[in-house]
């Protein structure tokens, strides 16, 4: 079947009736529609959301739609008189069962040499560029199971350079190790996300290791990468069949929202950061005796915003809005973990028509950035006059 029967809509149907249609396919299949469904239902609701999803996201760009109608103009069947195949070889061929498509190979080092070309780092190496001490350190202390040259990037945590302790990437997965602590690998299939806080990397909302002499802002330059190579695993292993403009979407489009796939990503980290606000906060209200974070509103929004990253016309501005939210809510973690006062504070800026929960939380947060930047004035002027 293809994608314009997937819609229900004419091959000559206006940008209008295909965003029409997938919002009525859409509310239709939606594996949520079937809470109290069997699994078999359940399953067939997810296989034909997937192939309104694949459909929509082809012919609802204009380049990826004119290749599309080309290619099914090429592969019209012939007309009469033209050679016919036998009826029995054509239904045997219908009766088999077709081949399993191959997951695209996503290669974490074509990203890392496409992203980071020509980027200069301090305590951050990138093949070929490893120091071979550096390499080799790190070879006999953390880099468990696949051998030196596998490794892609090496970030030295030790104090004197030795290369002994910090974190190594390789295309299986990561590999790290603090001082004092034994040596860990974590598989790519086995990581749900990978982010940096401060000079810590977390994996899975862990933290794993802290690169404390390096860069906040070249950790995070690499892990971007990592990111973006996690996304890409998950688009390639989730559905297979998606086509490179899809994937083209995921890591680098400019309206990032129309992508499911990076739409449920961002939803999953804002929704993360709140958790973690929520029980840094916890202790300072039990002092309070008081609430001042508003979880049933934190909650009604996510439930929203949940819903309208899936409706194209909506999908934007919730996107937007679990940006504002995940960024309000690193600030506000970075005024709890950090010494010193947030010097980014772009995202106590806000938006116009931006919904209750998100302002409420803003306020929240302008109102911790200005406690730290208070007790960092009142230790410099304890240190300033101590005798």
């Amino acid at each position: 079947m293809n994608h314009y029967d997937v819609l229900g809509v004419r091959p000559t149907a206006s940008t209008q009736e295909i965003d029409l249609a997938y919002r009525a396919r859409r509310t239709q299949y939606h594996p949520d529609k079937y809470p109290q469904a069997d699994e078999a239902t359940v399953r067939w609701a997810t296989q034909q959301m997937q192939r309104v999803n694949e459909a929509y996201a082809v012919l609802s760009n204009a380049e990826t739609r004119e290749r599309y109608d080309a290619s099914q103009v090429e592969q019209e069947p012939p007309r009469s008189g033209a050679a016919r195949e036998p009826r029995h070889s054509a239904a045997a061929r219908a009766a088999a069962p077709a081949p399993a498509p191959t997951p695209p190979q996503v290669s974490l080092n074509d990203l890392l040499q496409r992203r980071l070309r020509g980027a200069t780092f301090t305590r951050i190496y990138l093949t070929p560029y490893i120091p071979p001490k550096k390499l080799a350190g790190a070879g006999s202390s953390f880099v468990l199971g696949e051998g030196n040259d596998k490794v892609l990037v090496l970030i030295d945590a030790t104090v004197f350079g030795g290369g002994k302790d910090g974190l190594a990437l390789t295309e299986e997965g990561i590999h790290f190790k603090e001082l004092g602590s034994s040596a860990e690998r974590r598989f790519w299939e086995d990581v749900r996300e990978v982010e940096v806080r401060g000079t810590k990397v977390l994996v899975n909302g862990s933290a794993i290791v802290d690169c404390n002499f390096c860069e906040k802002r070249e950790l995070s330059q690499v892990f971007a990468v990592v990111r973006e190579f996690l996304l890409a695993r998950h688009a390639a292993q989730s559905s297979p069949e998606k086509t490179a403009e899809m994937m083209r979407r995921a890591q680098q489009s400019d309206t990032p929202w129309t992508n499911p796939v990076v739409c449920q990503e961002i939803f999953s980290i804002a929704r993360q950061r709140v958790l973690e606000l929520s029980d840094l906060m916890a202790p300072m209200e039990s002092e309070l005796g008081e609430e001042v974070l508003n979880r049933e509103e934190l909650a009604e929004f996510f439930t929203t915003a949940g819903a309208a990253i899936q409706d194209p016309g909506k999908a934007q501005r919730a996107f937007q809005f679990l940006v504002d939210t995940g960024s309000l809510c690193e600030l506000a973690i970075e005024c709890f973990e950090e010494e010193q006062p947030p010097s980014d504070r772009d995202a106590l800026n806000g938006r116009l028509r931006e919904p209750q929960a998100v302002r409420n939380l803003r306020q929240i947060v302008r109102g911790l950035v200005e406690g730290s930047d208070q007790n960092h004035r009142s230790t410099q002027a304890r240190q300033f006059f101590q005798r």
